[in-house]
């Protein structure tokens, strides 16, 4: 028997070195005969028999793939599931190289909600998975009890929502997902069994099998699976979990998903919100679903919003009063059985209460938190940006972490100096707490006060007093959000503790000069000179450390701007890129550095690329509205749009912060190529109500083009002479059939660096130009055509 995977502390750690010894068992059983196969296993095992450390104690499920047992592993002292597998497939399916890089991504599932695999092998018997050992229900069974309230059954949605989002991230596609492979723990947790994997070894093999019941109409076509058949599916699932019956009906094995019908309605009562919600995940469309698990987590959470709004109280357990503790979702990543529920031992749940009487129920779903800016007590206005960079390095760990929702800097940043109260400020953040503080710099010495306060009634929860030198900055940040995290009674992973001990650099001097350049980059925006200084803080930072990730990221980003705003020189982009390589490859969840890597890619006119990037930064900080904003943008400007999944994106934004004017004006961009122009129009005028500068005019121009209105669009662009509005000035003068004009204002746009050609060869407002014998002639020119 090869080698276990065991650290010997049961931590997610163990899966070190999972994916390649998955992918090594696949390949063996893609060589094996399949008479070899079919003996596999045999032999049933008994209580007391071996395999390697360990010892059989009892059966508790068969399914299709084989046979689980509880077994005690006698190295460790523990009870885990051990999974006897006789898989039915052909070579070719199990050989195929896709499917080996998908186990291989499944495997590398590292998050809070996944169960771990503590060991892959074979032994003469057979092959083998020991998995950790489960105890409750599945949704299905629950079901049988009757649908669970709205409340509830939204909370568990979420949490499903977040653990797919988290697979989505990694490539990885559940393709099964409904009631009987969502398992409710006796602790009130759940966990989606059969994650990924049942088609490896699997008879069809195939990338569209499934449950019919449960399956998207493209997925019961046999089309390529994407992320959109786990939005249906899980669609589906909550369909089930607030009426008792799945949306769709199969007969003779055809699923009624696929007759044109739309869904039934939901039972009468079910909040509107969530009803909406369902009903568009559920789109025989799937353009118009939701486009992944992070879309959806984001929907849902504005879904309980209004739910708590309206005044619904929580229950006193979130899935069938399993549990008042706060729900959280766990995904099986190497559950291959088909018949996922005898996985597990089952222990049925009654639904006793967790807690005495009166004992108040925690709500469902990550507790919400803004780091307010600390407060300058140096008596130095030179010392400010200290002071900022020391907000923005707690408000970045604590954003990092699964049970906390932290509001981003910029949407704090307006209450520096501000005297609102904590119940007024956590009411317009919606927020319920908030971290308050001050810092006092006097040469090498600093002195931090910090608290955390409870914004319903404005109680300290937390405070204290932390003195030392500049080079113990790092320690009292680890200390402040450490703090922070146990009086919010938070339980973390141990990926998550390192995350929260995990700091760029230790080298002070290095995070002094990189906080400067963060002072400068602020302004950067409105000065090539401030990015240059910014730029220098960053180069010098680096020089101090090589590897602080964060210093690259900024330079990176830098690079990317002055590319895009003054010089378009693309050797700088270029720069730019291998500058965000280098970030990621020492942190790749840093947020700021994945923000270049999309910028990046957005410059390069990859939207779809850009898109994929900013959905990561959104996992990492959902509450940043900014980033929200930029998934808008590049998902709006991809070819083809992917017009919901932006609007879901601009509404997220601006929930976050409603006077953002770029995402005010990005919505309206997407109303206006989804055709809805009175929706558009009410857009533009929500944007003159904000500090909108050249945004209101861009507005204007697109709303006069979307109701072709072509001369209104080109006075918009009066005295507009970046190449950009060059190009849309070409698009106007086209409509107005003056193609010489529009030829012209094309090739002056080309020529200062306007390189869009899927927008080119796309846009319905350049068709004019493109039935012309000049078209091919201009971007050949360019290098825009063969």
């Amino acid at each position: 028997m090869p080698d276990g995977l065991s650290n010997g502390d049961g931590s997610s750690s163990e899966r070190t070195g999972a994916p390649g010894q998955l992918s090594a068992l696949l390949q063996d059983l893609a060589r094996a005969p399949a008479e070899d196969l079919a003996r596999a296993w045999d032999r049933p095992l008994r209580p007391g028999d071996a395999v390697g450390r360990f010892e059989i104690l009892r059966e508790i499920g068969r399914g299709g793939f084989g046979v689980v047992y509880q077994a005690l592993d006698r190295q460790l002292g523990r009870s885990v599931a051990f999974k006897t597998l006789r898989p039915a497939r052909s070579g070719h399916e199990l050989s195929a190289g896709w499917i080996l890089r998908e186990a291989e991504a499944v495997a590398r599932l590292d998050h809070p909600a996944i169960v771990t695999l503590h060991e892959v092998g074979r032994c003469d018997s057979g092959p083998y998975l020991v998995e950790e050992l489960l105890h409750g229900e599945t949704l299905e069974e629950r079901l049988r009890r009757g649908p669970l309230p709205a409340r509830e059954a939204s909370a568990m949605a979420l949490e499903v929502a977040k653990g797919v989002a988290h697979a989505h991230g990694h490539g990885v596609v559940h393709r099964d997902l409904k009631p009987g492979n969502v398992f409710l723990t006796k602790d009130g947790r759940v966990k989606l069994l059969d994650f990924g994997l049942a088609h490896l070894l699997g008879t069809k093999g195939l990338p569209g099998a499934g449950t019919p019941a449960y399956m998207a109409p493209e997925q019961l076509r046999g089309e390529a699976a994407d992320p959109r058949v786990d939005v249906f599916a899980l669609a589906a699932t909550l369909f089930e979990a607030l009426s008792g019956k799945p949306p769709f009906e199969v007969r003779e094995g055809r699923s009624a998903a696929l007759d044109g019908k739309p869904a039934p309605a939901l039972p009468a009562g079910t909040p509107a919100p969530l009803a909406r919600l369902v009903e568009r995940c559920l789109s025989r469309d799937p353009a118009r679903r939701p486009a992944s698990g992070q879309a959806v987590v984001e929907e849902l959470l504005a879904v309980q919003r209004a739910l708590e709004r309206a005044g619904e109280e929580p229950r006193s357990g979130v899935v069938g009063g399993a549990s008042r503790a706060r729900l959280a979702l766990a995904l099986l990543g190497l559950g291959l059985l088909a018949a996922a529920p005898w996985l597990i031992d089952r222990v049925v749940w009654t639904g006793a209460p967790a807690t005495g009487a009166g004992s108040p129920p925690e709500p469902a779903g990550p507790r919400t938190v803004a780091v307010l800016p600390l407060v300058n007590l140096s008596g130095d206005a030179a010392q400010e940006y200290f002071n900022d960079g020391m907000t923005e390095e707690i408000t970045s760990r604590l954003s990092r972490l699964e049970g906390l929702a932290v509001t981003a800097r910029t949407s704090v940043s307006r209450y520096k100096g501000s005297r609102q109260t904590a119940r007024e400020i956590g009411g317009e953040l919606a927020v319920s707490f908030l971290v308050e503080g001050s810092v006092r710099r006097a040469g090498d010495r600093i002195r931090v006060t910090a608290s955390l306060v409870r914004t319903s009634d404005a109680v300290r929860i937390w405070s204290e007093d932390l003195d030392g030198r500049l080079d113990d900055v790092f320690a009292v940040q680890e200390r402040i959000a450490s703090r922070i995290v146990e009086a919010l009674g938070l339980k973390l992973t141990p990926g998550e503790l390192r995350t929260l001990r995990a700091w760029g650099t230790r080298n002070a001097a290095a995070y002094d000069e990189y906080l400067k350049g963060q002072e400068r980059y602020g302004e950067g925006h409105h000065s090539r000179a401030a990015v240059g200084e910014a730029m220098a803080h960053f180069r010098r930072a680096l020089a101090l450390d090589e590897r602080f990730a964060p210093a690259l990221a900024g330079l990176a980003s830098g690079e990317a701007l002055i590319y895009r705003d003054w010089d378009g020189n693309p050797e700088r982009l270029d720069r730019a890129e291998a500058l965000a390589g280098r970030a990621l490859a020492l942190d790749p969840q840093l947020p700021p550095a994945l923000k270049a890597a999309a910028d990046i890619r957005g410059y390069r006119f990859d939207y779809l690329g850009a898109a994929e990037q900013f959905r990561r930064v959104v996992d990492l900080t959902p509450r940043d509205h900014v980033a929200w904003d930029q998934l808008c943008w590049a998902l709006g400007y991809a070819t083809p749009p992917a017009l919901d999944e932006a609007e879901s994106a601009c509404r997220r934004a601006l929930a976050l912060a409603p006077a953002f004017p770029a995402a005010h004006y990005h919505l309206l961009r997407v109303h206006v190529l989804a055709g809805r122009l009175d929706e558009a129009e009410a857009d533009l005028g929500a944007l003159r109500r904000t500090p909108a500068g050249d945004f209101v005019e861009a507005g204007r121009f697109w709303v006069a083009m979307g109701r072709d209105r072509p001369a209104e669009a080109l006075g918009s662009l009066q005295g507009r002479t970046t190449n950009l509005d060059l190009a849309w000035r070409a698009m106007a003068l086209a409509q107005l059939g003056r193609k010489d004009e529009a030829f012209a204002a094309l090739e002056a746009s080309l020529a200062a660096g306007y390189r869009d050609a899927a927008d080119l060869g796309t846009s319905r407002w350049y068709q004019p130009l493109r039935r012309d014998q000049r078209w091919t002639a201009t971007l050949r020119r360019h290098r825009l055509a063969p």
